[in-house]
């Protein structure tokens, strides 16, 4: 039996120039929303902020069989080695959640979730389901959301997964597509406050609010107007693996987003009508929204470190944790409510 394997994360994304004409969207400003505390320079190339736990911010880069920590002055504070082998199909596709003394290694290709403790030498693994998945958000302490495949390699499904024995207990397609789920790629976040589940579309202005056990309550909308935004792709088989391709340039219309208090934080790629090229060349514009009904409340910079912008960003008791290519930042939010 061919083995589906979809490679979305290990893939580039390809620029264009969409900010180059009017975008058709204006944006409210909120000039007091940040204040800029520390930054420093990152030792070695990070990717992602992976949790906040104590006293102590998680970060990792590429290769996911090792985690820097940092203190909350941003100094750094060691190195947590995960007793995982490294395979070309972990280091292409997964989700690294820290949750001190837990941390939650979800392999996408494999359909497997790896856990250890910071302090112990020791490392679980449990089966997700029977198919690979794309997307994965640990909502409680042993409950989680995944998209991913079932028997149809050519659509994807999301899906509620005991952590302790690996089995799916709600089901939702949410999206019908019939190409593997790359129109429809997109990030999960989860909002602790209001126990809501979101999931934001790359190449289209359209998220999606569920419940946990995964009924939509609500189809918001970004500010911004891409409703259309084309992806095709191709497939490419050998006796192994039957692999699914983009075969055209992916334009994606975010770039990262977090769920923190009610409220959603989308870093977005596109440009205002009422911002200046400058200022959106220089700063990283977050646009937030309410989680309870999507309603768009306004936007904010978080200014780029020379050339460096921010690739991930994190929010914990009222602190923004801003993860670049080469800094690492923190911001207190002003008004989080």
């Amino acid at each position: 039996m061919l083995l589906a394997v979809i490679i979305l994360a290990s893939l580039a994304y390809f620029n264009r120039s969409p900010n180059a004409k009017p975008n058709g969207f204006a944006r409210k400003w909120l000039t007091d929303w940040i204040e800029g505390q520390d930054q420093k320079t990152i030792p070695a190339p990070l990717v992602r902020i992976c949790g906040v736990s104590g006293d102590r911010i998680y970060t990792a880069g590429q290769n996911p069989q090792y985690l820097m920590s940092f203190d909350r002055k941003l100094e750094q504070k060691g190195v947590l080695t995960l007793n995982i082998p490294l395979t070309q199909k972990l280091q292409a596709a997964n989700g690294l959640i820290v949750d001190s003394p837990e941390v939650y290694l979800f392999a996408n290709n494999l359909s497997t979730l790896y856990k250890a403790g910071i302090d112990q030498p020791g490392i679980d693994s449990i089966k997700l389901g029977k198919g690979i998945f794309t997307r994965s958000i640990r909502l409680e302490k042993d409950l989680a959301v995944i998209r991913g495949f079932d028997d149809d390699p050519m659509r994807q499904v999301f899906k509620t997964v005991d952590l302790r024995n690996g089995l799916i207990s709600h089901r939702n397609p949410l999206v019908d597509d019939a190409d593997g789920g790359f129109a429809t790629d997109g990030l999960l976040n989860y909002d602790s406050t209001y126990h809501r589940i979101l999931y934001l579309q790359y190449y289209q202005n359209v998220f999606f609010c569920l419940d946990t056990n995964l009924n939509l309550l609500y189809q918001g909308h970004t500010i911004d107007t891409t409703r259309y935004n084309p992806v095709r792709i191709k497939k490419l088989k050998n006796d192994y693996e039957q692999k699914l391709v983009p075969v055209t340039p992916r334009f994606p219309i975010i770039r990262n987003s977090f769920a923190s208090n009610g409220l959603l934080y989308v870093i977005s790629e596109l440009k205002a009508d009422n911002e200046s090229p400058e200022n959106f060349r220089h700063n990283s514009v977050v646009d937030i929204y309410r989680v309870p009904d999507g309603r768009y409340t306004g936007s904010f910079y978080i200014p780029n470190i020379g050339e460096d912008n921010i690739q991930s960003l994190f929010i914990d008791s009222g602190i923004l944790i801003a993860l670049y290519k080469k800094h690492i930042a923190t911001f207190r939010l002003r008004m989080s409510g």
